[in-house]
């Protein structure tokens, strides 16, 4: 699990891919309550990220206010990785700031070459024990299908879960 400086990077490539631009991970002490500056479709945005086991309160929004209107942006976001308590919800209606909960703790994984070449070595080694095997050129018909079964694993053993 990532510490808060890390989840902040996470939450800056999920940012990126989401969309947002000039995304910009703030200096940790001293930004004045947003640990993320960007901007989407003509809107700036400043986001306060907290990493926590339990609900964010009402003092992650005031972070968030604060730093919207100190950097003169559009728009206050409080992002975690957990849920916000009722009082951080209710600050947040009347403020106008907007909550992003259950956000991953990592962007997202990047495919295993070690799975792809174990997958096609294994769809080799068995073309080649049918050809050594059945000696039977008819078989080879079951060439793509191999290649589509070994292939559907890789990309099932690889997806992001």
């Amino acid at each position: 699990m990532p510490d808060g400086v890390r989840f902040e990077r996470v939450c800056a490539q999920i940012l990126r891919k989401r969309g947002f631009k000039d995304v910009v991970v703030t200096a940790g002490s001293g930004d004045q309550g947003a640990d993320i500056l960007c901007s989407k479709k003509g809107l700036r945005y400043a986001i306060q990220c907290k990493y926590y086991q339990g609900p964010v309160g009402n003092h992650a929004v005031q972070e968030a206010f604060a730093a919207a209107n100190y950097y003169g942006c559009d728009v206050a976001a409080v992002m975690t990785n957990s849920t916000f308590t009722p009082a951080a919800v209710s600050l947040a209606e009347s403020t106008g700031v907007e909550l992003w909960d259950n956000s991953p703790t990592y962007a997202e994984r990047k495919r295993s070459p070690l799975v792809f070449w174990a997958s096609l070595g294994l769809a080799i080694g068995i073309l080649a024990y049918l050809d050594y095997q059945l000696r039977d050129p008819k078989l080879y018909i079951f060439i793509p299908f191999i290649w589509f079964v070994f292939i559907t694993i890789y990309v099932l053993a690889t997806a992001r879960r």
